[in-house]
This record gives C-alpha cells, structure tokens and sequence, in this order.
C-alpha cells in the first residue's frame, strides 16, 4: 500500500520492481485507516475473500527468493486452516 500523499508516478516507480502482486494507492487513506497503518509502504497479503493473511510494514526485498518462500508459506497455511474450517 502506497501513502495517499504518493501519486501515481510513485507507484509506477515503486512496480517498476516487477511484484508479482497488484500495489495498492491508497488515495484518501480509508484502507490505511481500516488497517490501522502506521508506516508506509505496508503490505498485506490479502486472500480473495478480502480475508488478511499476513502483513509488513516497511520496505522489503519481495523479489527475493526468502521473501517467495514466505509468501509460499504462508499462503499454504491458510489454505491447510480453510481446508479444517470446511470439514467442521
């Protein structure tokens, strides 16, 4: 999530990184707000329910191999705790 005050020169820079994921630009700060974002950028990973999965705050190197395995991760542990909810 990129701060209001950025523009969308700043989110293009930012992207520029290649994310495998979409950047957010948080215009008037209602999503900042309802996360209770204190540093920017944040990051959240989000499932496609809109249910959060983890979340960062500050800069990070997500195109490194450590950081993939922690999406990875992650993204299989709530997988594994949808999969209990959907059996009970």
């Amino acid at each position: 999530m990129l701060h209001r005050s950025s523009g969308i020169e700043d989110k293009a820079g930012y992207c520029n990184e290649k994310l495998p994921f979409p950047v957010l630009l948080d215009t008037d700060g209602q999503v900042a707000r309802s996360y209770g974002v204190r540093a920017h950028p944040a990051h959240f990973l989000i499932d496609k329910e809109g249910n959060l999965i983890g979340a960062a705050p500050g800069a990070r190197n997500w195109a490194s191999e450590e950081s993939r395995n922690l999406i990875r991760f992650l993204v299989e542990q709530h997988k594994k705790g949808q999969e209990r909810q959907d059996k009970i």
